[in-house]
């Protein structure tokens, strides 16, 4: 959840901040995003993203993003709430009607002789 989290900021709050850079490299390799980054070739940081211009989503990143905020949005416990309440009213309202027409007939049956 926190990496859904990551991607959807940066994918979406503008110009990345320097501790989600790893993620924008990320989305930039996979053509989610566009932009380049400079890595480091220190021995302490070896690898790491130093610097990052231009970064802006793709058509692609924007469809991800939208993916991302539903994923999370399900994940969530009003979404399950909400799913499991509807869920519950299905039923009842099913059962109830399948109550009311079988006292329905019986009524109809005894007070017409159908």
């Amino acid at each position: 959840m926190r990496f859904k989290a990551v991607y959807l900021r940066v994918l979406l709050g503008g110009a990345p901040q320097p501790q989600d850079w790893w993620a924008a490299k990320e989305l930039i390799d996979s053509e989610h995003a566009s932009g380049k980054y400079l890595l480091s070739q220190g021995r302490q940081n070896h690898g790491q993203v130093m610097n990052l211009l231009g970064f802006a989503p793709t058509l692609k990143g924007r469809l991800l993003a939208d993916d991302l905020a539903e994923q999370i949005l399900r994940q969530g416990w009003r979404y399950r709430l909400v799913q499991a309440a509807i869920g519950l009213c299905s039923f009842g309202s099913g059962w109830l009607l399948g109550v009311t027409t079988e006292v329905g007939k019986a009524y109809v049956t005894r007070f017409f002789g159908l």
